[in-house]
């Protein structure tokens, strides 16, 4: 009976432990992925803002037969 009682207080301290890290994770993942986070992490990898996007419209045939000449 004492071991029973030895063995849910451990696993009850442990669940506590676990639960401590739990929330310390939680917080640490939401200041990573913070906007301020990223926008310095892009600042930093030298990321420029695309002031005008282009858009290219292929025609499935068309790339199709593009790979098949490529490959004789």
């Amino acid at each position: 009976m004492i071991g029973k009682i030895y063995l849910i207080q451990n696993y009850q301290r442990e669940i506590k432990e676990l639960s401590q890290e739990n929330k310390a994770l939680q917080v640490d993942f939401s200041q990573v992925n913070s906007l301020p986070a990223i926008e310095t992490l892009v600042r930093n990898l030298n990321f420029e803002k695309a002031e005008k996007i282009h858009y290219i419209q292929a025609l499935e045939s068309h790339v199709v037969a593009e790979k098949l000449l490529q490959t004789k």
